[in-house]
């Protein structure tokens, strides 16, 4: 379940006051009670913005920091609370970690758009039918299949490599 910016923070300043608030949906829970506690310890650390979504896009170098700090025997929590993660993510990277090792979080986000920018304005050239540009249809289109070629050539390349490591 998602929450509002607006509920963290309504439920954060009725704890500061002494008072749990019931639950938006009318249930009242452990669960609920420890989920208010942890945005505290959030709006503690890092005040209101803390209580925001973020959506970050985080390297691999930040990645493995985080993950080296849950290997040293830091809770999940605790890292998740310091560093304004969600505890989801961390839980990922440190399995990532468990499974393929560095190259595992140097992954590629799933989410993350991989056609470049050059790539989309020369399908749109393609898509055009009043084609202005310096290159021509057969040329353009042997770029974009060495373009897939090359990616896909990266792709085995990577997977042989993880296969090596294990």
């Amino acid at each position: 379940m998602k929450y509002t910016y607006e509920i963290k923070l309504e439920a954060v300043k009725s704890i500061k006051k002494g008072i749990l608030i019931d639950e938006p949906y009318n249930k009242i829970s452990r669960q609920w009670r420890d989920r208010v506690k942890y945005w505290e310890k959030i709006y503690d650390l890092h005040g209101e913005n803390g209580l925001k979504r973020q959506y970050r896009w985080h390297t691999y170098k930040e990645k493995l920091d985080v993950v080296k700090e849950v290997i040293k025997g830091n809770s999940i929590n605790q890292v998740s609370i310091n560093r304004n993660i969600p505890i989801k993510s961390i839980v990922d990277w440190v399995n990532l970690y468990r499974q393929k090792g560095i190259s595992g979080l140097k992954l590629v986000n799933k989410r993350k758009v991989l056609m470049s920018k050059k790539e989309k304005e020369i399908k749109n050239i393609l898509k055009s039918k009043d084609n202005k540009s310096s290159y021509t249809k057969e040329e353009i289109e042997y770029i974009l299949a060495e373009n897939e070629y090359l990616k896909k050539l990266h792709a085995l390349v990577q997977e042989k490599n993880q296969k090596n490591q294990k």
